[in-house]
């Protein structure tokens, strides 16, 4: 704690400030919605998180959020038949709202046991789907662009979500939380267009589609087909519905100055170096 409270002075930064400052780091499971499973939720995969708060008062509390997550689904629509995986690194920031006071003060640690909040914030995730050929092999849909359009590489997303904080000793927390991210694209699987030209796609795509060893599917059918329309596809996805997917983690986290002798609360307001540095009082000689 002292080596903390030395490199806070020697930066500037007054133990006021210090003690507002939470670390946090935890595990969780994901779930996704879109145009490949339709409207269920997909195949529980993981998280992983880590993020540092800042407490602004004792209601509000303003963080950086960064996590890695997979996500995935089998295909609800038998003629389409695009099984999918997509591992990609979210990162936002946001605000949790406590419904009653999270700490009062670490002065005299008057804290609530546990304490229920709400969250939400805005930020980016990457988007990297892979579907998985005749070969049980997963391959870029990047690459391949199955509807003759680009996979963009990233994307707005909107967390809303709830949550617990339960205090286990005067510096550690466990955070229970669940959400959902809404995004701002429809390509998370890779899928969005609701009609597909012959013409458009390409022979990676082709060679993809001949391996899943189907006659009769959209994409085949689209594939073969020498119309004057060109081949269209008609309802391979649904542009006018979003994806989104849900996190639930459980995240431990750690207050570093909380974690302080009582007695050095009483020079709160105080650079931490000045603290660190205090002199003890002499003793006369007798």
């Amino acid at each position: 704690m002292k080596i903390i409270m030395f490199l806070a002075g020697w930066l500037g930064i007054s133990y006021s400030a210090l003690a507002q400052l939470t670390y946090g780091a935890g595990i969780g499971t994901t779930g996704y919605s879109g145009d490949v499973n339709d409207v269920s939720i997909g195949s529980a995969r993981y998280s992983i998180n880590g993020d540092v708060g800042y407490k602004v008062n004792d209601m509000l509390e303003l963080y950086g959020s960064a996590t890695f997550y997979e996500i995935s689904a089998k295909d609800a629509v038998p003629q389409r038949n695009i099984n999918f995986r997509s591992r990609n690194l979210e990162a936002y920031v946001g605000a949790r709202f406590f419904l009653t006071s999270p700490y009062k003060t670490f002065v005299t640690y008057k804290t609530d046991v546990l304490l229920p909040y709400f969250y939400g914030g805005v930020g980016v995730t990457t988007i990297d789907p892979y579907a998985r050929d005749g070969k049980g092999e997963y391959v870029s849909m990047r690459q391949l662009r199955l509807e003759g359009r680009p996979v963009p590489s990233s994307a707005a997303i909107y967390p809303i979500g709830f949550g617990l904080r339960l205090r286990l000793t005067q510096a550690f927390y466990i955070n229970a939380e669940g959400g959902l991210r809404f995004v701002n694209s429809d390509m998370l699987d890779g899928i969005m267009t609701d009609k597909v030209k012959s013409k458009d796609i390409s022979p990676e795509a082709r060679s993809f589609i001949a391996s899943l060893g189907q006659t009769q599917s959209n994409l085949v059918n689209a594939m073969n087909s020498t119309d004057a329309t060109g081949g269209f596809v008609y309802k391979n996805g649904n542009p006018a519905r979003k994806d989104l997917y849900g996190i639930f983690q459980l995240r431990v986290e750690f207050i570093p100055a909380a974690s302080a002798k009582q007695s050095e609360f009483k020079y709160r307001g105080r650079s931490a170096s000045s603290i660190y540095h205090r002199r003890k009082p002499s003793r006369r000689l007798k």
